[in-house]
C-alpha cells in the first residue's frame, strides 16, 4: 500500500492513502486504496487531485497503468491502459506513468513508465468530464523521446512545465542522467503533434553519473528548473538539488540536502508571502 499526502503548500508523494494537511492539524484522510502512485497533480480551477498509478493488483481491468481523479473522497478513472514499467524499489513493482502535470485546465501531460517498442515517450491527453467514461492511453498524443545512446532506450522520470516547454528527467541504461525538453509551439492546440518541437537534451550527461540522475522536477518562481538528483544506490545518501537555466540548461547552483531520496519537489509560499517561497522536498 502507498499513500499520498498533500499540504496546502506542496504536493507530496509518500508511501494507498491520500491525506490533506492544513497548518499543524492532524492529517485528514481523503481516499485510500492507491497502489504504487507515480505522480500527483492538482487541476487548475477545480483543485481536484489527480494521481498516476499502476500495478497488476490495483490498476485498470486490463492490468495496465492509469490516472485517477479524487472527487468527494472517491476515485474516478480518468485515463487507462498505460504500459507498465518496473519501479526502482527494493522489491520491483509494476508502476504506471511516473509523473504528470497540467498543461492547461483540461490537458494532462504524463511521463511514460517505460519504453514501448524501444521508445520512451510522453503522453498528452484531454481530461474527460466528471462522470464520463475514462479515455484510453492509446488515444493520447504520444511524443517520442529518443537519442543515440548505448545500452538501449532512455528511462524518463519527473515532469514539470513552465507553459512554454515540458521538462523531464532522462536516464540512460548506464545510469548517466540529464534533463530533456520538448518545447510547446502552439499552446492553443495541445492535442496536435505539430504544436510541439522534437525532443532535445537540455543538459548533457555528466561523467559523474552518480550525482546527476534527475527524478523530480519543479519550476522555481523566477523560472529556473529545479531538479532533485538521485545518487546511485550504496554510494552515498547525500542527494543534491540543482538549479538550471531553462533556456540553455546551464547549471546555476547545486546544493547538498542530507536527504536519502528526493522523490518530489514543489514550491509554496511562506506564511508571509512577501518574503518569497519555500522549496519543499519529499524524502
Amino acid at each position: 500500500m502507498r499513500y499520498v499526502a498533500r499540504t496546502v503548500l506542496a504536493g507530496l508523494m509518500i508511501s494507498g492513502l491520500l491525506t490533506q494537511v492544513r497548518s499543524a492539524e492532524v492529517p485528514e484522510l481523503i481516499v485510500d486504496g492507491l497502489r504504487h502512485p507515480g505522480g500527483v497533480a492538482v487541476q487548475p480551477n477545480t483543485s481536484h487531485v489527480f494521481v498516476s498509478e499502476g500495478s497488476q493488483a490495483n490498476a485498470s481491468e486490463d492490468g495496465a497503468g492509469r490516472v485517477v481523479r479524487v472527487v468527494d473522497g472517491q476515485l474516478q478513472e480518468v485515463l487507462v491502459g498505460f504500459p507498465l514499467g518496473t519501479g526502482e524499489l527494493t522489491v520491483p513493482v509494476a508502476v504506471g506513468p511516473m509523473d504528470l502535470a497540467f498543461l492547461d485546465a483540461e490537458t494532462l501531460a504524463l511521463v511514460g513508465a517505460g519504453p514501448v517498442d524501444g521508445t520512451a515517450r510522453l503522453y498528452v491527453s484531454p481530461v474527460p468530464a466528471i462522470g464520463a467514461e475514462p479515455l484510453s492511453a492509446d488515444a493520447a498524443l504520444k511524443l517520442p523521446v529518443t537519442e543515440e545512446v548505448p545500452g538501449g532506450p532512455l528511462r524518463l522520470q519527473g515532469l514539470a512545465t513552465n507553459g512554454s516547454a515540458l521538462f523531464f528527467g532522462v536516464q540512460t541504461a548506464d545510469g548517466a542522467g540529464g534533463i530533456g525538453r520538448i518545447s510547446i509551439q502552439n499552446a492553443s492546440q495541445l492535442s496536435l503533434v505539430a504544436s510541439y518541437q522534437p525532443y532535445q537534451r537540455l543538459t548533457p550527461p555528466r561523467e559523474d553519473v552518480s550525482r546527476d540522475c534527475p527524478v523530480s522536477l519543479a519550476i522555481a518562481p523566477r523560472g529556473e528548473i529545479v531538479a532533485g538528483l538521485r545518487c546511485r544506490r550504496n554510494e552515498t545518501t547525500d542527494h543534491q538539488v540543482a538549479f538550471y537555466r531553462s533556456t540553455d540548461g546551464k547549471r546555476l547552483l547545486q546544493l547538498s540536502t542530507g536527504l536519502s531520496e528526493l522523490t518530489g519537489l514543489a514550491y509554496g509560499p511562506r506564511k508571509n508571502a512577501s518574503t518569497g517561497s519555500y522549496l519543499y522536498a519529499l524524502d
